[in-house]
């Protein structure tokens, strides 16, 4: 088929010029959406179709688009695709070293002088000089406290805990001031571990506060970078867990390798001694990830079929129009060992016309393990959850076409993602080691908290159409964008914890190049340069894309500073059935760790 013969086609199926449809549109079936939607946006375009025309891969019959063979070649969306938007390729890679079923043992600190005995080290200030600083002033406590091993031998005998303000704090989520916590004797983990940050900043390591939620617990250590190695530790309470150790190149992974089974961190503002510490950031694990995609449900292009990859096992169903669908996956990722063996089910309602879903499951975790506050003694107790999730998705929302007569148009879209969940836990005794005490409860701390999520996410895109290979129709687009992510969570957490002024949000801006030089070939290449960063939901460094589509097999990579990602797919439609194959890498280049997947899935496109 030529060009003119293809644009006649589009002409009669498109309403409007610059019309998209999705995989919902009665005028494409769901086996030659797949076909035509070659860069995995779920909707297709002008360019496209025409291009699957040509290609011979989609024709026009009775005014509906339909597979023009019985077999075709075509790689696979991303089985990672979940809910209504596209995967977002600029999100942050975060990827732990360590050995997460094994997490290390605590080094418990004494005074310079005492015996030293196993699983114990030794500070630079004897027990007497350290308990001579209870009630002294923070200049002269960071005069004489200038080790991490001091530290920690600090607050295991100078400071307690303050229950009264764990029971009375209500939504109060702020660290004290450090010169508050040294008048009182006493506070809580934050408070604590606050001051241990200013005491160790002021006797020159660069340090942290951190706050967390994992199963059943909610808990804040410091983070601290030695001087000589670079490398990260961690304190908590009167004990190291020192860098030699870890070996972590970030914080938050020497977090994560202490406490493998973290969902959420909460980033600490820091503003010195003499004041309170807020909360102004939140960096979801790769715990989290797992829960959240599933949450989001089958993508609109998923069928009835099964993926299997190293990480998990899924099962989709759905219905004929696609407005109903079913999930289960049984998660086997060997990274996430507390994870593995966990079983989730879901059903979702799509309602295309409004751009909405809902959805609602649970699940339960055989292996979820809370590890004991100042031990890491692993306590393995099943917990059952349950979740109810909604989304919105306009990416259209508002639409300006050939402005001025410039063929630049400019589009306004909407995501917003609600995900709440609950869990059944165990009662404990607060940090006692978080050893049972045989009472049931709902867990409000761990996964309440961790992975409860409301993200809006605005964008502003302005594109022109260009035809630039002599093929009588626009076959290149140009696009630069602006977005934003809001988390409403973080954004309750800022104020509930002391900020004050402007919400931290992510703000980003893009710029896209795509071009088919061939009915059968697609190039594009996308920029990201990130503005504000608050969350992990964006990449805080500057990332480039480049992806290459073909009918036989797709290859994409995304490069930048602190990560990158390969990924490759191939696979082939037979009559309503797709078979595929996939395979991928995300390089976390500040931890150096890799994490792999490959897998293969077989669905059925409709019924």
């Amino acid at each position: 088929m030529d060009v003119g013969a293809a644009n006649l086609i589009v002409d009669k199926i498109l309403k409007k010029p610059d019309e998209q449809l999705n995989v919902y549109d009665g005028r494409v079936t769901t086996a030659a959406f797949a076909l035509t939607d070659t860069d995995h946006d779920l909707t297709i375009d002008r360019m496209e179709i025409i291009d699957g025309l040509i290609s011979g891969r989609i024709k026009e019959e009775d005014g509906k688009l339909q597979p023009a063979n019985r077999m075709t070649f075509n790689p696979p969306a991303d089985d990672r695709q979940r809910g209504l938007a596209p995967r977002s390729w600029m999100q942050g890679v975060i990827v732990p070293g360590g050995d997460p079923a094994h997490p290390p043992a605590p080094v418990r600190i004494v005074g310079a002088g005492a015996t030293v005995g196993a699983g114990q080290g030794a500070g630079s200030l004897s027990a007497s000089q350290i308990t001579g600083l209870a009630g002294k002033s923070f200049a002269d406590v960071s005069a004489q406290v200038r080790t991490p091993e001091d530290a920690a031998l600090f607050l295991g005998t100078n400071l307690s805990y303050d229950k009264d303000r764990l029971a009375n704090q209500g939504v109060a989520l702020s660290a004290m001031a450090s010169d508050d916590v040294l008048k009182s004797g006493a506070g809580i983990c934050r408070d604590q571990h606050a001051l241990v940050r200013e005491l160790l900043q002021n006797a020159g390591y660069e340090a942290v506060l951190l706050g967390y939620s994992g199963s059943d617990q909610s808990h804040a250590i410091t983070a601290y970078r030695d001087k000589t190695s670079g490398e990260w530790g961690i304190v908590e309470y009167g004990t190291l867990y020192p860098a030699s150790q870890l070996h972590a190149k970030s914080p938050e992974e020497a977090l994560l390798m202490v406490r493998p089974t973290t969902m959420a961190i909460s980033v600490f503002s820091d503003d010195g001694p003499s004041q309170k510490s807020h909360i102004k950031g939140i960096i979801y694990t790769p715990t989290s990830r797992v829960f959240e995609q599933f949450m989001g449900g089958p993508s609109p292009a998923a069928g009835t079929g099964v993926t299997v990859t190293n990480q998990a096992v899924s099962v989709t169903a759905a219905s004929h129009n696609r407005r109903w669908q079913a999930g289960m996956q049984i998660v086997t990722d060997p990274r996430l060992p507390y994870l593995q063996g966990a079983v989730m089910v879901g059903a979702w309602r799509t309602f295309p016309d409004a751009g909405l879903r809902v959805g609602v499951g649970g699940g339960y975790v055989p292996k979820n393990t809370t590890l004991g506050i100042g031990n890491n003694t692993p306590n393995k107790h099943g917990e059952a959850f349950g979740f109810v999730a909604a989304e919105e998705f306009h990416p259209h929302m508002l639409h300006f076409g050939d402005i001025g007569g410039t063929g630049i148009s400019v589009e306004a879209g909407s995501h917003t993602a609600l995900q709440a969940v609950v869990g059944m836990g165990h009662e404990k005794v607060k940090d006692g080691g978080e050893a049972n005490s045989g009472a049931r409860k709902v867990d409000i701390e761990g996964y309440g908290t961790g992975l409860s999520s409301l993200k809006w996410s605005p964008t502003l895109t302005a594109s022109r159409d260009f035809a630039v290979w002599g093929r009588g129709t626009p076959d290149t687009r140009l696009s630069l964008g602006y977005g934003a992510g809001l988390d409403v969570g973080l954004g309750a957490a800022y104020y509930a914890s002391g900020g004050k002024g402007v919400l931290p949000i992510n703000q980003y801006a893009t710029t896209g190049l795509e071009t088919r030089p061939t009915a059968w070939l697609g190039i594009a290449a996308n920029g990201y340069v990130p503005i504000t960063v608050a969350t992990n939901d964006f990449a805080a460094s500057p990332l480039a894309r480049l992806s290459v589509t073909t009918p036989y097999g797709s290859l994409a990579t995304t490069q930048g500073k602190t990560q990158a990602s390969y990924d490759v797919t191939s696979g082939v439609n037979i009559g309503p059935f797709q078979v595929g194959a996939f395979a991928s890498a995300n390089h976390d280049r500040v931890s150096g760790q890799v994490d792999k997947r490959v897998g293969g899935q077989v669905s059925v496109a409709n019924w």
